[in-house]
């Protein structure tokens, strides 16, 4: 298939992926602090002291195709490379499709390619990331790789939690017009960030289920009813950043009937009428 330029790519990505929401007034968001993460989180806790803040955040949020190189697509092997030194201009930078290669490596050398962003980043924080399952995750055996979302911060940021998504559909076939979605443990990630004295967001990274199958469409719906719900409970009168690869369309895809449009996100923040929904079409 033809190749694709780092530039094109990413506007492709980011057009369909950045969506941010934010809470209409920032006075609600004190408090939120951080260290709310279960037994199954990965966690990095700091205690730096927030700067001055002027009230922008200057955020990213990218999808990465940071799976092996035979698999991916993408040219994983070149592009990480290029990719990594622009996520240096953003305050924050939300992740998809990144993992870290396991030390020792059991499946070299095939390999991916976290590492290479990690050793590029110039933030100051970033959140720990997950091991590969490879198999042995119980309520997910079938996944190899774990969530794949990872985050990178110049503002001070809390505990991260991991939480899958309750469902998935198709593994290595994708005959059946699935993505391969169970081969990994997708879902979202969420902490928080500190951005002045007594001033905290909740920021939350997400890879919703993607493919083309009627199942798939039926699950996307439902990973966005369970985030619906966690942020509810998790980030009721908080400030909120969401952002990732939503997997929704725009418009329907003639290609693929069963990939209408969607409005997923639109009716989530019908839930919060307390925030602003903004989707940002392009960066």
């Amino acid at each position: 298939m033809p190749t694709e330029s780092v530039t094109t790519r990413s506007a492709r990505r980011l057009l369909l992926v950045a969506t941010i929401i934010v809470a209409t007034a920032l006075t609600a968001c004190g408090g939120g602090g951080s260290g709310r993460g279960g037994p199954d989180s990965d966690v990095t806790t700091t205690s730096a002291v927030a700067p001055r803040w002027d009230g922008r955040i200057h955020a990213l949020t990218y999808n990465v195709a940071g799976l092996p190189e035979a698999l991916s697509g993408s040219n994983p092997e070149t592009n990480t490379q290029l990719i990594g030194p622009r996520l240096n201009d953003f305050d924050l930078v939300l992740l998809q499709e990144t993992w870290k290669t396991p030390e020792p490596n059991p499946l070299a050398p095939i390999r991916v390619y976290y590492e290479i962003l990690q050793a590029q980043s110039t933030h100051k924080f970033a959140s720990p990331m997950l091991p590969q399952p490879l198999g042995s995750n119980p309520e997910r055996t079938s996944a190899l790789l774990a969530d794949g979302l990872a985050l990178f911060s110049n503002i001070p940021m809390g505990d991260v939690t991991h939480t899958a998504w309750t469902g998935c559909f198709g593994g290595m076939d994708t005959s059946d017009h699935g993505a391969a979605d169970c081969l990994a443990t997708k879902g979202f990630a969420v902490t928080t960030i500190t951005v002045a004295d007594g001033v905290t967001i909740d920021v939350y990274d997400l890879h919703a289920e993607a493919g083309s199958s009627s199942k798939d469409q039926e699950l996307q719906a439902a990973d966005y009813r369970q985030l619906a719900d966690y942020i509810d409970t998790h980030s009721k009168d908080h400030a909120i950043i969401l952002g990732g690869d939503t997997n929704l369309h725009i418009e329907a895809d003639p290609k693929n009937p069963q990939d209408t449009a969607d409005d997923h996100l639109v009716d989530l923040p019908g839930r919060h009428r307390a925030h602003r929904f903004m989707r940002a079409e392009a960066l």
